[in-house]
């Protein structure tokens, strides 16, 4: 059984709430500045680069 040992008050909620809006802004005007495409996922891809990396690297070993 999963227990929750720690919660967020209502003025924790909202103070992760108002960083995670300013995070995404901010991930816009960095990407935008960057030229990348709007609607790219860069987590996503980074995801994906660092998994194919992996067996690369693992290949390269062999």
């Amino acid at each position: 059984m999963l227990r929750k040992l720690l919660s967020l008050t209502e003025e924790g909620k909202a103070a992760l709430a108002r960083v995670n809006r300013r995070a995404r802004r901010l991930d816009k005007a960095l990407l935008a500045g960057a030229g990348v495409p709007d609607g790219l996922d860069i987590a996503a891809l980074l995801n994906t680069l660092s998994a194919h990396w992996e067996s690369v690297a693992t290949d390269d070993l062999r």
